[in-house]
């Protein structure tokens, strides 16, 4: 086996050695990511026992420069390696093959993919890419239009009238002016076009919002409160968890019972009656009430001089903070509604949603025929044509053509993964196995 430098770490020399698995490294900025992807590269073609070849691998970054700086590191690498051995007629092939290696942005990758399957995507062959500052232009154009249709009363059609435009328009903006709220909604489109369903995500979430906006808010099976529940049992846990280990403590040091016995035990026993309730399923205003009825937590006092121990301390900084979450972010944040108040809420964000939906689909709409009359792509458009042809949505699986396209590679290497989104993910995962990704 190849001997590896020194200057890996252990953990290093872990994800370049690993096999037969997916992998996510996970580092902070600057402790060597790229180049123990590059290392790993170097390390699979040189494997003695099962050598990848370059022209069996996928690499992707986010910029050309990283990409050019990737090949770079490999060719480099190559070239130390022939230096060792300059008769191996399989590391020259390997240099060769560098500059046709399919190293490159993600963008390129989708492109490459939209080039070559031009009839099955249903595309003119003369489409061209257009830059970005053309693809704004024309999505802001097209955007400022459409606001200006609806607040004309041009918009009729039952599937996208939006009652009451002008209110939804005052929830983004704080005037009526075309060029300030496309900018938010083009904004807010951009970053719901990175969902694997795109805008119609925002449909599924009113959907969503209006089905279960009556339901008890904390019922197990509300998705709605979902993150919520969770927080809050984690938090119930722990400090029922915490106030059984303080009653321990003043039991073993009965000369802080006196400061600490009070606040201590009625907050004990207020944590033990809320984990009752989640275990046993009560109902939002039921443990509302229980929050509510907080109206004053015993002070603490103070335990001055030489009694004052670094664990005393530590007991009493820790329930002062279970005390100002309890008041500040839970209570207050989070049960200062009644049940009724979250159903009515809900039902207003569902109503708020789904105008947005119809509002940005028709945009999508609109924006995709002024496109197709241009023949051109924007770089929103790769990436989702790249997925319809990759990703069987209706079946959740990949489709033919994905699986052809994951016949050519042996492993995907994925830069910068912290950067990629719901459908580039998507993309790559249509075409990777379960044991050949490296991220």
């Amino acid at each position: 086996m190849r001997q590896l430098e020194e200057k890996w770490t252990p953990a290093q020399k872990d994800a370049i050695r690993s096999r037969g698995e997916t992998l996510l490294v996970s580092a902070a900025a600057g402790s060597g990511k790229t180049a123990v992807l590059t290392e790993r590269i170097i390390d699979r073609l040189l494997d003695e026992e099962n050598p990848l070849d370059l022209s069996r691998i996928l690499v992707v970054t986010f910029t050309k420069a990283a990409a050019g700086e990737l090949k770079s590191r490999i060719r480099d690498a190559l070239n130390r390696e022939i230096a060792k051995a300059p008769d191996n007629h399989r590391l020259r092939t390997q240099l060769l093959n560098v500059g046709r290696a399919k190293i490159s942005t993600i963008d390129s990758f989708c492109l490459d993919l939209i080039r070559t399957n031009f009839a099955a995507l249903s595309l003119s062959p003369k489409v061209s890419v257009a830059d970005e500052a053309q693809a704004k232009l024309l999505a802001k154009t097209v955007m400022e239009g459409l606001i200006d249709d609806h607040f004309d009363g041009l918009i009729t059609d039952e599937t996208n009238f939006i009652p009451d435009f002008g209110d939804l328009c005052d929830l983004f903006v704080t005037t009526r002016s075309a060029e300030e709220l496309a900018k938010v909604l083009l904004e807010l489109y951009d970053k719901v076009d990175n969902f694997e369903d795109g805008i119609l995500w925002l449909k599924k979430q009113a959907e969503n919002l209006d089905f279960y906006a009556d339901a008890d808010f904390l019922a197990k099976d509300n998705p709605l409160s979902a993150p919520l529940r969770s927080r809050l049992t984690a938090w119930t846990e722990a400090g029922d968890a915490f106030y059984q280990r303080a009653g321990l403590f003043l039991t073993d040091y009965p000369e802080y019972a006196k400061n600490y016995g009070e606040s201590f035990s009625y907050m004990g026993g207020w944590f033990s009656h809320l984990h009752t309730l989640l275990s046993d399923g009560a109902s939002y205003d039921a443990v509302r009430q229980h929050f509510a009825g907080v109206v004053k937590i015993p002070s603490l006092k103070g335990v001055r001089g030489d009694k004052a121990s670094p664990e005393s301390i530590r007991f009493k900084e820790t329930h002062q903070s279970y005390a100002d979450q309890l008041k500040n972010e839970f209570r207050d944040r989070f049960f200062s509604m009644s049940q009724g108040d979250i159903a009515a809420m809900n039902h207003r964000q569902a109503l708020v949603i789904d105008g947005l939906y119809r509002l940005l689909s028709l945009f999508e709409n609109r924006l995709t025929e002024e496109k197709r009359r241009r023949q051109i792509l924007d770089f929103g458009d790769m990436k989702r044509y790249a997925l319809r042809l990759l990703w069987d949505g209706e079946r959740n699986c990949p489709t033919e053509a994905a699986r052809q396209e994951a016949l050519k590679y042996d492993e995907i290497y994925i830069d910068e993964y912290q950067d990629v989104s719901p459908v580039q993910d998507r993309i790559f995962s249509s075409i990777a196995n379960k044991d050949n990704r490296f991220m």
